[in-house]
């Protein structure tokens, strides 16, 4: 679950001993291993400052928190700050741009002895505010706070600057909240800018693409709904992006429906709703005579408002709905049995054909009963399954993904519509961890169109649409 960049890893292996630092607790839903970290880190705040960091960063955690899709998800994030000591307060500023952005001359030029180097003019962009010393951000992230999924610079600066990349940099502005989020727009959910940032900048993204099909754009899904619809960028009239009024392309204003989309399939890379279950692998015994219940639980992740589906199954058939504890009587078990227990997340903010089929989560408990002189042992075997399916339609190559949280048969197939099966791609016993399969499309001899990529996991069958083009 753990997204640390190879860079990290790349400059770590050359660490004797980096700097440690105060780190501040500032949100917490759950344990670093199992939730989406948000790590912050102070340039330009001196040993004085650290009050005014923790400050201008609960400020940050409001805005971000206030707003969807993050106040849905908030409790699938623990926010943490590193409380970095510069020598200096504030952001160098050369007054070199070249970007003819008038507030270059208007703002002072100074020379800072901050930590991590953060300064305008980067790249000789005005308003582009960066860290310049990334080894020392890498090494203080790798000694403080390793397990990060998305780091912040908060620059201790009141001018108006900002910048994605790696880590998300903003300025304590009136508007730095407003950047912020916008910038991790940029580093943890990929989507493009909405405003024109040059040609070097365009590619094909969540949020920006050349196609100019209706029924072809991949947002094609929320076509016509609250402002989405197929917009010329003013610089290349090529390329399209889904609003005329998003975050992306300006502060102020919410996140398009497709850039919420976005990130809350990113949400889910991260996270699982589905926390632990009950019981795990056990073996017990009952009075042979005497109807006991046996019970099983599962423990979700809920967005607010919960949006989180439960459905529980014995032996195929569905017994009950959205509660997170269900119990069985032994007399209703046959000599093996499979209790299921499905976890889905309906939220209306995505419309992404394949979020159903790259977010179900499966736990099972297969029951086996044994004769015993004293009465019925009951032997149980947890299993949790999570699946995904990637990119879906399938233009060049499709990826599956799946974890197994133990031993198992695997078999995973291509069937028709009408259920024929066309291609065996996986038949194996296969032990708990995590597979990845990538597969060329023209390695199947396949016509476009749609077809089932059936994953049977022991006797959990889980089908998925996929479309080739």
């Amino acid at each position: 679950m753990r997204l640390i960049l190879p860079i990290v890893l790349l400059l770590c292996s050359f660490i004797v001993k980096a700097q440690t630092f105060d780190v501040d607790t500032l949100l917490k839903n759950g344990p670093v291993s199992e939730q989406i970290n948000l790590v912050f880190m102070g340039d330009g705040y001196t040993a004085g400052e650290q009050g005014k960091f923790i400050t201008d960063v609960n400020k940050i955690l409001d805005a971000l928190f206030g707003q969807s899709p993050f106040k849905e998800y908030k409790s699938y994030f623990n926010a943490y700050a590193i409380k970095v000591i510069s020598a200096e307060s504030g952001a160098n500023h050369p007054q070199n741009s070249t970007d003819g952005d008038g507030a270059c001359n208007t703002q002072v030029a100074k020379t800072v002895d901050n930590y991590f180097g953060s300064t305008f003019d980067y790249l000789q962009i005005h308003r582009l505010l960066y860290p310049t010393n990334l080894t020392r951000v890498v090494n203080t992230l790798a000694a403080n706070f390793p397990l990060y999924d998305q780091a912040f610079i908060a620059v201790n600066t009141p001018y108006y600057g900002g910048a994605g990349g790696s880590f998300a940099t903003c300025s304590d502005h009136s508007a730095g909240r407003e950047v912020a989020i916008h910038e991790i727009g940029h580093s943890f959910a990929g989507l493009a800018d909405e405003y024109w940032a040059g040609a070097q900048y365009t590619a094909e993204k969540p949020n920006m693409t050349k196609e100019a099909s209706p029924s072809l754009v991949k947002w094609k899904n929320w076509m016509g709904v609250s402002g989405v619809g197929i917009y010329s960028h003013s610089g290349d009239a090529s390329w399209k992006k889904p609003h005329a009024n998003c975050k992306m392309g300006v502060l102020n204003a919410p996140l398009c429906k497709v850039c919420v989309e976005t990130f809350v399939e990113r949400f889910h890379q991260f996270v699982t709703p589905l926390r632990d279950f009950l019981p795990d692998d056990t073996k017990f015994t009952i009075n042979s005579d005497v109807e006991e219940n046996l019970e099983f639980s599962v423990s979700t992740r809920l967005p607010d408002p919960n949006t989180i589906k439960i459905t529980w199954e014995v032996d195929d058939v569905v017994k009950a709905k959205n509660i997170e504890s269900f119990s069985v009587s032994s007399v209703d078990l046959g000599v093996t049995s499979t209790i299921r227990a499905t976890v889905k997340d309906t939220t209306t903010l995505t419309r992404s054909a394949t979020h159903e089929a790259n977010h179900i989560y499966i736990t099972e408990w297969d029951i086996t009963k044994g004769n015993v002189v004293t009465g019925v042992e009951i032997n149980t075997k947890a299993s949790r399954y999570k699946l995904s399916v990637y990119p879906n339609p399938i233009d060049d190559v499709v990826k599956f993904s799946y974890t197994l949280s133990r031993q198992v048969p695997v078999a995973i197939s291509i069937v028709d519509q009408s259920g024929r099966t066309i291609k065996s791609l996986v038949n194996a016993n296969q032990e708990a961890g995590s597979y990845e399969y990538v597969i060329e499309k023209q390695k199947l001899p396949l016509d476009a169109g749609a077809y089932i990529l059936k994953f049977n996991f022991g006797k959990t069958s889980m089908p998925v649409k996929i479309i080739l083009r």
